[in-house]
This record gives structure tokens, sequence and C-alpha cells, in this order.
């Protein structure tokens, strides 16, 4: 699949490349597209392009573009007249590429690691930051003894809190957000469980994460308009909350939660 190849190597294109990756996840085919004009859009050269080919197993431009449109399968959001279909568009392609991607696996080790661990460390800064306190509440409401830490100073001290008991797990779309890199490092080291959700499996972040939660980036879809960057890192989540749930101990537990703050209002 082209379009998984390209995200999949993204961090390792040069900018220029980046550049075209990002045309393409956005645009979804070339058609009527000749490389003379692509490298004008793009203000880069034909024989840049020609490279990128070549890095995506592609012999030259035209066999990448036999190859897109075997796979474009979706409609442009920019052809969409109507702001409401728009949105709705952005959130069903990130949603339905993310389904693709997601690793039935990998979900249940992730489950075993939260159910296993002594504490759980859950790391953010930004928008991924929100994810990650979102995550932590619903953990807490479950009973888990879950940390969460979106703020630099307070990560450098956590650090020396974290045992080869413990879960720790990094949220950062890019894979490559300097504070949540070095966090997941500090732990792999320590020898507790590593998991990551992002958007790159070939970002620094997957390469201490003994698991890897990959996720679409909405970059490739549109990344002009404000509209929620993390809805693919909910999406998961959404499904490690709603298996956790089918235990009936943890359940329970929020059932309990859940009419405490019920009670006190």
């Amino acid at each position: 699949m082209i379009l998984e190849t390209i995200q999949q190597n993204y961090h390792s294109f040069t900018p220029k490349e980046q550049k075209i990756a990002t045309y393409i996840m956005q645009k979804k085919h070339l058609k009527n597209m000749n490389i003379t004009k692509l490298a004008k859009i793009l203000s880069i050269s034909p024989a840049t392009i020609t490279r990128f080919c070549k890095k995506i197993d592609c012999a030259n431009f035209a066999e990448m573009k036999i190859n897109l449109v075997d796979e474009s399968t979706q409609e442009s959001i920019a052809k969409k007249d109507n702001i409401f279909d728009a949105v709705h568009m952005f959130y069903a392609t990130v949603m339905d590429n993310t389904n693709k991607l997601v690793n039935s696996q990998d979900i249940k080790e992730t489950i075993e690691a939260i159910v296993n661990a002594k504490k759980i460390y859950i790391y953010g800064v930004g928008s991924s930051g929100l994810t990650a306190l979102e995550f932590m509440q619903r953990l807490i409401r479950m009973g888990l003894n879950v940390s969460c830490f979106t703020d630099t100073h307070m990560m450098l001290i956590s650090q020396s809190l974290i045992t080869q008991e413990d879960l720790v797990m990094g949220i950062s779309s890019s894979g490559q957000t300097t504070e949540i890199v070095n966090m997941v490092a500090i732990a792999k080291k320590v020898g507790a469980k590593t998991v990551s959700i992002t958007s790159f499996i070939d970002s620094q972040i997957v390469q201490y994460s003994d698991i890897s939660l990959i996720v679409y980036s909405s970059k490739f879809v549109n990344n002009t308009s404000f509209v929620n960057s993390q809805f693919a890192m909910m999406f998961i989540v959404d499904i490690l909350t709603m298996i956790l749930l089918d235990d009936k101990e943890y359940s329970t537990v929020m059932k309990e939660t859940i009419q405490s703050i019920l009670g006190r209002k």
C-alpha cells in the first residue's frame, strides 16, 4: 500500500520529500498531473520527486501515479462545498484509516500491560496532553493507579519515581516531541513497560516503545484548518477503556465513582 508506506516512512524523508508526501496524502491521487507541474506547485525540482518515488518503491513518477489511482477511493475534502460535509469527511477519513492501522494484538498487549502495572504514568504535551488527561481520568474512575504529566518540569520530577513494575505511556502525534520521547526512553532504561500512541512508525518514540499503537495523522487530510488533531488518539483511548470496562471489577468501580460524583451535586 503506497499511502501506508508514505506514512510509515514520513520522518525518514527530507523536508522537501515531506512536502511531496503531505501533498500526496492529502490529495490521494495525482490525476492529470505531470512531474513538472507538481514540481512547480511544491517549489521543488523534478529530480527531488523522482528520488521520492524510488524511496517508496516506485520506479518513476508514472508508476507512482498508477499506484495512487489504484488505491484512491476517497473524495477530496477540498471539493466539499458544504462545511458540515467537509468536517464530516475529515473525521470519516481519519477514523477509517486509523481503524485500518489498529493492530488487535498490540491492543491486547496494551490492556495486559495496563492491568499488570503497579502504577501507570501517562505523558503528553499540548493537544496530546489533553488526550493524556482524559485517558487518566477514565482509568482513575476504574480504580487504577495512574498519574498524568503534561508539564515538562513535573515530568522531570516524575522520572525518579518510575520502576520496572510500572507502565509508561507516551502520547505524541508526531512521535518526535522531545519531552515525551525522553520520558519513554528513561522508562525503557529503567525497565518499565513502555507504550506509545503516535502516527508514525518510524518516529523516535517508537524506538523506545515495547508497544506502539499507530493512528492516522490528521495532517494528511488537512493541516490548515482548526479540526481536532487528537481525534484518532481518542479512538484508541475509547477502544482501550471500553475493553477494560468489560471487566466486572473495573465496571463496578466506574459505576461507584459516577454515583459518588452525582451524590455530591
